[in-house]
C-alpha cells in the first residue's frame, strides 16, 4: 500500500518538475537542466557562472566588502554561482545599446542557507536594472518567477540599454525554508539600436587602430615616436597618436607607456567631440588628462568608478567636452582599456 507520504511526495515532485532544473546544492533530482537545455543561441550577451570561474568581462557584487569573491554552490557540476544573502549580484559589461531586451536568469540549483541571521528582504526576489551607456538607470524590473522552469525572464520597455544589474533582494521559499539559488547562465535578447546616441571607442592592447605598438619595450623609441590609430565612428575617422614609449602585453591583457625615458602621451589627431575618457588601470592611476591638445593647463579630476573584473582594477572617468583632448603619464602606466565616449 502506498503511504499518505509517499503520495504527497510524489505529487510534488510531478509539479516541480514539469520542465524545472529543481536540484538541491548536492544532487540533481529533475530532467531539465538550464545549463545546457536553456537555449542562449540567439541571446546577445550571454554571462556564464558555472565551474567555480567568474566571467572576466562581469563584475560580482558581494552582500559584504569583506568577503569579495564568488560564493559557489556545492552541488555536482557544474558548481554554480550561489547567490545567498541580500545584496549580492552581478553587473554586466557595457554592450552595444539594445531595444526590446529581454534578461533571462537561469536558477540551476536552490539549497537552504547555512546562515542563521539573514533578514527577510523585499517580497521580491531578484532585482533588475537596466543602464544607459552613461550610467543612469533606465528601468527596474523584479524577477520572483523562481519556480517555474527556474528561469526567470523579465523584460524591458526602456530602449537604448546599454548594461544590466541583477541583484538578489529577497528569498525564494520552499517548505518554509529560504532557500539559496545556484546561478548558472544570465543571457539577454534584443534589438540592436539602430542609432547609437553616444558612439564609442574602446582602445585595449587587441585593438589599438592598427598602430602597431611593439610587444616589448623598443629602445629605440623617443620623445618623438607617433603611432597614430585610426578607428571608424559611423562613417567618420576617429585618431589618436601614440607618442613616446608605448607597449602592449598579450600575456596581461594591457597596453604599458612609460613615465619616462620618454614621458608618453596619447593624443587627438582628429576633429571628433569626445564627452567622456573613461580609463581601467591596473593598481593605479597612472596618467592626468587634459582639455588640450598638448597637456597644458589644469588636468581633469577623475571620478572614481566601479572596477572591472580585470586584476587589480581601477577605473576613472574624466569628462573632457572636446575634439582636443590629451593624456599624459604620470607614472609608468598598464592600461587595460580606455574608452571614449562620442558627445
Amino acid at each position: 500500500m502506498v503511504s499518505m507520504k509517499s503520495i504527497t511526495k510524489l505529487c510534488g515532485l510531478t509539479i516541480l518538475c514539469s520542465g524545472l532544473a529543481l536540484t538541491s546544492c548536492g544532487e540533481q533530482i529533475a530532467t531539465y537542466d538550464p545549463y545546457t537545455d536553456y537555449d542562449t543561441s540567439a541571446a546577445f550577451l550571454t554571462g556564464t557562472f558555472a565551474n567555480r570561474l567568474f566571467p572576466s568581462d562581469w563584475t560580482y557584487i558581494p552582500d559584504d566588502p569583506a568577503y569579495p569573491n564568488p560564493s559557489w554552490c556545492k552541488s555536482a557540476e557544474p558548481y554554480e554561482l550561489k547567490f545567498k544573502l541580500i545584496g549580492m549580484g552581478v553587473v554586466s559589461p557595457l554592450f552595444n545599446e539594445h531595444d526590446n531586451v529581454t534578461v533571462a536568469i537561469c536558477v540551476e540549483s536552490i539549497g537552504k542557507i547555512n546562515e542563521i541571521e539573514t533578514g527577510d528582504g523585499s517580497e521580491h526576489i531578484f532585482q533588475v536594472d537596466a543602464y544607459d551607456a552613461e550610467g543612469a538607470v533606465l528601468q527596474t524590473i523584479y524577477g520572483d518567477d523562481v519556480s517555474s522552469y527556474h528561469v526567470t525572464e523579465v523584460n524591458f520597455s526602456a530602449n537604448r540599454i546599454a548594461q544590466i544589474k541583477v541583484s538578489m533582494i529577497g528569498y525564494y521559499t520552499s517548505n518554509s525554508q529560504k532557500q539559496a539559488l545556484g546561478i548558472c547562465k544570465i543571457a539577454m535578447f534584443g534589438e540592436e539600436s539602430e542609432t547609437p546616441l553616444h558612439p564609442s571607442v574602446t582602445i585595449d592592447y587587441q585593438n589599438t587602430g592598427s598602430a602597431n605598438l611593439p610587444t616589448s619595450w623598443n629602445d629605440a623609441d623617443t620623445a618623438e615616436t607617433s603611432r597614430v590609430g585610426t578607428f571608424d565612428v559611423d562613417g567618420t575617422e576617429f585618431k589618436v597618436n601614440f607618442l613616446g614609449k608605448w607597449r602592449v602585453s598579450t600575456n596581461h591583457a594591457e597596453i604599458g607607456a612609460k613615465f619616462n625615458d620618454p614621458l608618453s602621451y596619447l593624443l587627438s589627431v582628429s576633429d571628433v567631440e569626445i564627452s567622456t575618457i573613461t580609463i581601467d588601470y591596473y593598481g593605479v592611476e597612472a596618467c592626468a588628462v587634459y582639455a588640450t591638445n598638448d597637456a597644458s593647463g589644469t588636468a581633469l579630476s577623475g571620478t572614481s568608478e566601479t572596477a572591472s573584473s580585470n586584476e587589480s582594477s581601477l577605473v576613472y572617468s574624466y569628462a573632457v567636452n572636446c575634439a582636443d583632448w590629451s593624456i599624459a603619464m604620470t607614472s609608468d602606466a598598464w592600461i587595460y582599456s580606455i574608452t571614449f565616449l562620442l558627445a
